[in-house]
């Protein structure tokens, strides 16, 4: 089935490097114009917005602002941990509930910051200016509002109060102490170029023509690239190739592949990275979750690059050993988790080694494997899709609640199984459910046209308990 209509042209002359191609026009464009029915059934989201992740990467966070502290390097003032593409704002609500509950039951209470929730979108800023959990944090002064794009090269806009009054907008000077960044299905989605590498020749993408990404298409359809239905061109590589001699460098190490390879070239996340350094030139701590391979792994394929559709997005897989050859090559660290997942996590870290940063590098441990949110979303997948013939008992199923932190979705996709085992409950389950169902309440991060499932289980439990003594 044609998702993607042609709108081309032979002329050579109009083909561009695949990162400038319309196909990533009409990305913004969609995010711009759809606002948070994006994530409606269209984006995927779960994945890198549950109570899990977020609590992992709060006690990442809070572990590094204590070794800056410790070490001298803050300025005495709140701490910067900055969002790129919040999008609806859940992952953000999570983390800063999470880092609030930690620093008072972790030593480190001292520690103060301001989230930012930046999107390129305003019209996600707006959303969330009016969202009444979002706006009692920004009362609270512990979180702003701005509108960034770090590949456009400039720093992010404060739209916290209002996008109309002029006065109140102010772009953020750079930070004066390390910031803590966080980008979770940032990477994927950020304009790619793709080459096609044999020997020391390095063959360029370059395209013509204007996709048009259909909205309706349906979510996670992976294609090649002549599905696109715009014209390819593959051209040798003019070095220098790239206005900025770092990311020719790295492109030039790309260079003598002994066999035929293809590798993506994540110019737009080098940027983004870029900006990061502008934004925080005493260093920072990136946190990023995302799908693509673990950074010691190869740069390149021994397949040709494909895309995956969310309606009228798409995402490539993510070059982390690339990203993280570059932040290397610029004296700075990089940690991941030690396992392969459908999601990878990945530390990329330009204040110091990480031994001269004890608490980080204590808690990204457990935080990123023992406890590792890509271990549980595959088991929720297993438990969610699979429970009927699983028939996981009802202790099983309250240990992975337990383990997901009572995360809100994660439960009402778990209910189903959760009821049918209520009938053999022992009172200690009970309480426990009753307990989760509470947490999983005052968590509830309410998106306009999701329904308020958890309400609806929280008043057929408590309905159906009645009069339990033993609750």
């Amino acid at each position: 089935m044609h998702l993607i209509a042609r709108s081309s042209s032979n002329d050579p002359s109009l083909r561009r490097p695949f990162s400038e191609s319309p196909l990533w026009w009409e990305q913004a464009r969609f995010f711009r114009d759809m606002g948070t029915d994006a994530w409606r059934h269209r984006v995927p989201y779960h994945g890198t917005n549950n109570v899990n992740i977020a609590t992992s990467c709060a006690q990442i966070a809070l572990a590094f602002m204590r070794d800056c502290i410790a070490t001298g390097r803050d300025d005495g003032q709140p701490f910067a941990v900055v969002e790129i593409g919040t999008g609806i704002g859940r992952f953000g609500y999570y983390f800063v509930r999470a880092l609030l509950e930690l620093r008072q039951s972790l030593p480190g209470a001292g520690v103060s910051f301001v989230y930012w929730m930046t999107d390129a979108a305003e019209s996600n800023l707006d959303f969330l200016r009016g969202h009444a959990p979002i706006a009692g944090l920004i009362r609270d002064d512990l979180l702003r509002l701005a509108r960034y794009d770090p590949t456009a090269g400039e720093l992010p806009v404060d739209l916290t109060e209002t996008r109309f009054d002029r006065e109140l907008v102010h772009s953020i000077d750079p930070l004066g102490q390390p910031a803590i960044l966080i980008g979770n299905y940032l990477f994927d989605s950020l304009p790619v170029d793709l080459l096609r590498l044999a020997g020391h020749e390095i063959r360029l993408l370059h395209a013509g023509g204007s996709p048009n990404l259909s909205a309706d298409a349906e979510m996670n359809q992976v294609l090649a690239l002549d599905d696109l239905g715009i014209d390819l061109d593959w051209q040798p590589v003019r070095a220098p190739h790239y206005a900025d001699a770092n990311h020719d460098a790295l492109l030039a190490e790309l260079a003598g592949a002994s066999t035929a390879a293809w590798a993506s070239f994540p110019i737009a996340g080098l940027r983004c990275l870029d900006a990061a350094s502008v934004l925080a030139p005493e260093g920072y701590l990136f946190m990023a979750t995302d799908k693509g391979p673990l950074p010691e792994d190869t740069p390149l394929v021994v397949a040709e690059p494909r895309l995956t559709l969310h309606g009228g997005a798409c995402s490539f897989s993510v070059n982390f050993p690339l990203l993280a050859r570059y932040i290397a090559a610029r004296g700075g660290w990089v940690a991941s988790q030690s396992s392969r997942q459908s999601l990878t996590t990945v530390l990329f870290n330009t204040v110091a080694p990480w031994d001269a940063l004890p608490n980080t590098d204590f808690w990204r441990r457990p935080a990123l494997d023992e406890q590792g949110h890509a271990h549980l979303f595959a088991l929720y997948q297993l438990l969610q899709a699979d429970w009927k013939e699983i028939r996981p008992s009802l202790r099983q199923l309250l240990s992975f609640l337990h383990l997901a932190r009572w995360d809100p979705r994660t439960l009402a996709r778990l209910w189903p199984a959760l009821r049918a085992g209520l009938g053999r409950s022992t009172a200690q389950q009970r309480r426990e459910l009753a307990q989760g169902i509470e947490r999983s309440l005052d968590l509830f991060y309410p998106v306009p046209g999701e329904r308020s499932t958890i309400a609806e289980i929280a008043e057929w439990f408590f309905g159906w308990l009645g009069g339990d003594e033993d609750v």
